[in-house]
């Protein structure tokens, strides 16, 4: 296989999980929440190897181009920007994305499907691992990324790996949906791995294995992409024909089901901040907090926090594990309480409103 590899990323989502600081007008893969730079930007910066990596590609939401425009120019970097007009979630933006590289630079054009909301630190690693999933992808399999775990999560899906295919990678026995404690801490023992939602393939590959699953989708998908509107930094993808393409995740719509996949283990770190308790740990393992001003704490079962009334200033709470309940009263003018059996509470001061 000659040539670059294309990053594909993908950064439409609303964020919904993240609020109150993510929302519809300013998503979380857009907000500096480990330190000065958003996780698209970080996303940006760790595939700017450019003996590895060619500009990237950005699927985004047409609401959200400007967004992408000054993060992208705050970096310095070119890329070429997809508009969506509405979301389809990430199977058809994968695919649409797959299709316009296709046809402007070859079905056998190597792309590398990533998330914007991921956060990873080891770059280096993380290059490695792509340059170790090139074999596989030439060969025509759908490469995803598995993280070796280090705890027995249950907020992420599993990948339980099968036969060596290369050197580096190994076939997919089957996806698995997020567990329950119990089961998480078999998946850790019997050595299997996270599954990071990002993909390496070459164009052809995730088009024809998409077609066999989902034929109708990619008709729709490839009428919007064809019938695409070129402007002088982005494209805009044809509105009637892509609203008819089903709204699914890349893995319902083609992982589950393909042949075709396979897992390449990967040592870097790596965590998906789709909610807050992701956020949280991230926070307690060391990553810099951003000017969100974000702040964490735990609250006994049962017990109760009182705090001082002051109404010119305001925080937002999320209760990232547990439940609980608050109140005001003559003797404590706000008080938030536990109620489960552990609860966290997270805390998003003033001065985290300018971007939220």
């Amino acid at each position: 296989m000659t040539g670059l590899i294309i990053p594909l990323v993908v950064c439409g989502g609303a964020g919904t999980r993240l609020q109150p600081i993510s929302r519809e007008s300013l998503p979380k893969q857009f907000l500096p929440l480990f330190g000065d730079h958003s996780t698209f930007q970080e996303t940006i910066l760790r595939i700017s190897d450019p003996g590895l990596f060619a500009p990237p590609v950005v699927v985004t939401h047409r609401n959200y181009r400007t967004h992408v425009e000054s993060q992208l120019a705050a970096l310095a970097v070119q890329a070429e920007i997809l508009l969506e007009p509405e979301r389809r979630g990430s199977g058809p933006a994968i695919l649409a994305g797959a299709l316009h590289i296709a046809g402007r630079r070859g079905s056998d054009a190597v792309l590398l499907a990533l998330a914007a909301d991921h956060v990873i630190k080891e770059s280096a690693s993380f290059r490695r691992s792509c340059r170790a999933a090139l074999d596989a992808a030439a060969a025509g399999a759908i490469v995803t990324f598995g993280v070796v775990p280090d705890h027995p999560a249950t907020g992420y899906g599993y990948i339980e790996p099968g036969e060596a295919l290369s050197s580096a990678a190994r076939g997919v026995r089957r996806f698995i949906e997020k567990p329950d404690a119990q089961k998480a801490a078999l998946y850790l023992r019997d050595g299997f791995l996270w599954n990071s939602g990002n993909f390496l393939f070459r164009a052809a590959s995730l088009i024809d294995e998409y077609r066999r699953c989902d034929a109708e989708t990619v008709e729709a998908v490839g009428a919007a992409v064809r019938n695409a509107i070129g402007h002088s930094n982005f494209v805009e993808i044809q509105n009637e024909s892509f609203a008819h393409a089903a709204s699914r995740s890349i893995d319902y719509a083609v992982m589950e089901k393909t042949t075709r996949a396979a897992v390449v283990p990967a040592s870097h770190d790596w965590a998906d901040i789709g909610s807050w308790q992701a956020v949280s740990a991230l926070l307690r393992h060391g990553h810099d907090r951003g000017p969100c001003a974000l702040r964490t704490f735990a609250i006994k079962p049962g017990k109760a926090l009182a705090l001082t009334c002051q109404l010119e200033l305001a925080e937002y709470w999320i209760i990232a594990s547990g439940s609980g309940e608050n109140w005001n009263t003559s003797e404590f003018p706000q008080r938030f309480v536990a109620l489960a059996e552990s609860s966290v509470a997270m805390a998003v001061s003033p001065a985290s409103r300018a971007i939220a």
